[in-house]
């Protein structure tokens, strides 16, 4: 038995470095040939359709869909292996892999917000002009954040513009270094839960 899970947990890390050359081939699409493309394609995509139709994860013009689908394969990869090693798991123990797989996305999502907003604030600033392709792609992600940190933080009023981006870098950079913080406790507290 321990040789499926091995074989299974295997299977997932393979599928996810396969998800994330498709990644990279998208992001370089005109310098791959045509045909390697479809390859991945057709390996990949169902299983990143499935994501995005189920959580329709974007920000702006970037889907995080890929991500989430990585990363619950990275789930798998922990439990299989996990059972690979001692032909058990606990509730406590699953649920800590889930928590500890989770993380690295919303994490990733965190500075990934985090960046953009620093780079529309160094924008504001220094008078850049902002109208580039670049820069529309860079207010399609800050704006739906700037709007829902300051609509909880300043509740009714609308702050100046620097002063909701400020806000908005300090609770995200609260927000990465508190939740690494917190999971690892409640990963912690849970591996050690005895069912």
């Amino acid at each position: 038995m321990q040789y499926i899970y091995n074989l299974i947990s295997v299977a997932a890390g393979i599928y996810s470095l396969i998800i994330l050359f498709r990644i990279i081939f998208t992001w370089f699409g005109k310098t791959i040939p045509g045909k390697t493309i479809q390859f991945f394609g057709r390996i990949t995509d169902p299983y990143i359709d499935w994501w995005r139709k189920a959580l329709n994860l974007r920000i702006g013009i970037f889907d995080i869909s890929p991500v989430l689908a990585i990363a619950s394969l990275s789930v798998v990869q922990s439990i299989f292996s996990m059972l690979a090693r001692f032909d058990k798991v606990t509730i406590g123990n699953l649920l800590s892999i889930i928590f500890l797989s989770i993380w690295p996305v919303v994490s990733f999502i965190l500075i990934f917000c985090f960046a953009a907003v620093i780079l529309r604030l160094i924008a504001h600033i220094t008078n850049r002009d902002i109208n580039g392709n670049f820069w529309r792609m860079v207010d399609e992600v800050t704006q739906p954040v700037l709007y829902r940190i300051n609509s909880i933080i300043f509740s009714k009023r609308t702050p100046r513009l620097v002063n909701g981006m400020i806000v908005s870098i300090i609770a995200l950079g609260v927000l990465w270094v508190g939740g690494g913080f917190i999971i690892s406790i409640i990963a912690g507290l849970l591996s050690r839960l005895p069912f």
